[in-house]
């Protein structure tokens, strides 16, 4: 399986999945069930794979920081 899978989605029930690095920037993430149980998630940027349970939809005026994932929206 492709990171770019047709299966692949950036949003969950129609809103954005965002992950917040160490470092403070924002990305955009995609995901992929791996498993009939396993969801994962990874950077659109593909700087990193999305720790478990640190995805999460953005609030009002959240925004996406990281300017490679800006880049492949």
């Amino acid at each position: 399986m492709s990171l770019h899978d047709s299966n692949s989605t950036r949003e969950i029930n129609g809103r954005p999945i965002h992950w917040k690095d160490k470092a403070g920037v924002v990305h955009a993430a995609e995901g992929n069930w791996l498993m009939s149980r396993d969801f994962c998630l990874w950077t659109v940027c593909g700087s990193a794979d999305v720790p478990a349970n640190t995805g999460y939809h953005p609030g009002d005026g959240d925004k996406v920081t990281c300017e490679a994932c800006l880049s492949k929206q």
